[in-house]
């Protein structure tokens, strides 16, 4: 498929041939979508369409995203990722195969919605978001979804308080609520792991997953955690599903300090309200018990890796 890229100093615009050209010559947005119409009417589909949406991150969540919304119908995006496919990202990211592997997130992600919809405006942020990208990203945007990588948490801190300062909601928090530094718990002098293991129990705060999850698996310094490709779509379509919800009004969509969790692998569904969020006692265990296992992890896949040095030397 021939794509052409408008270079400019802080993102990629990429752009399918228009739908003038022979290959879309039939191509029209109403027959594409109208499979929606009767879950929603015909002018929510048109403000589905008319919503400009921000994806930060496109690897295993981000891409998904970007694609179960393109196949709704919406029609303007701006993408966000500095990193490129790479072959561990093929159990769970939409847009990695081996057409895509060294190539920009963003970029490849921005094609597969111009592939769904090719009338889309896209905006890719091939260098990712900072504080000189961050405003030209949020510009115009609607609704903004946060998939970025678990190991960047101070990048989800900058998007998380530029999106609240400008009155956007990002999903999976909501319009209201608790900022998302309040939420977590977190201040400025905490260390990257620190402000992970609070995201990520704020996130998850049931804690199903812990009961079968090898802390071993999780390498801070190597940027590894484990993720299940199926889980990833099922979160692709009920994250979707509740922005399609807040577009078209159907039901007040419920921001922190409410969540709802849902384990694929033990069938189990939660959901509560964290009235002090991270701030609260048992929250605050939480917090020493991931810390507690991990460091468990770590020792345990030191100890791996020095019994196989040892192994390898005899």
């Amino acid at each position: 498929m021939h794509t052409q890229e408008l270079v400019s100093s802080s993102y990629k615009i990429v752009s399918l041939p228009s739908s003038t050209s022979s290959s879309f010559q039939n191509y029209t947005t109403s027959e594409a979508f109208c499979r929606n119409i009767g879950l929603v009417s015909i002018e929510e589909q048109r403000k589905i369409e008319s919503t400009r949406v921000a994806v930060a991150g496109c690897g295993g969540a981000g891409a998904g995203y970007a694609s179960s919304l393109a196949r709704c119908g919406i029609g303007s995006f701006h993408l966000a990722d500095p990193d490129s496919y790479e072959l561990v990202n093929f159990n769970r990211q939409v847009p990695a195969t081996v057409h895509t592997l060294g190539r920009n997130k963003a970029v490849a992600t921005g094609e597969v919605v111009l592939s769904i919809n090719p009338h889309a405006h896209v905006k890719a942020f091939d260098h990712g978001i900072d504080e000189k990208t961050i405003d030209e990203f949020l510009e115009g945007v609607h609704v903004v979804m946060d998939a970025i990588d678990l190991f960047s948490p101070r990048t989800r801190r900058l998007l998380y308080q530029r999106a609240y300062k400008k009155g956007i909601p990002v999903f999976t928090a909501g319009p209201l609520g608790p900022s998302f530094d309040e939420f977590c718990g977190f201040t400025e002098d905490m260390n990257d792991e620190e402000l992970i293991v609070r995201h990520v129990v704020s996130t998850a705060p049931s804690g199903t997953h812990l009961k079968y999850m090898k802390p071993k698996s999780i390498d801070f310094s190597k940027h590894e955690a484990p993720s299940l490709g199926s889980t990833c779509s099922m979160l692709h379509g009920m994250l979707s599903n509740e922005v399609l919800i807040y577009i078209t009004k159907r039901r007040e969509v419920k921001g922190v300090p409410y969540y709802f969790q849902f384990d694929s692998l033990t069938l189990q569904f939660k959901q509560g309200y964290l009235r002090w969020g991270n701030a609260s006692p048992l929250q605050r265990i939480k917090i020493w018990y991931v810390k507690r296992i991990l460091e468990k992890g770590k020792k345990e896949r030191e100890a791996e890796k020095k019994a196989l040095e040892l192994q390898q030397t005899k």
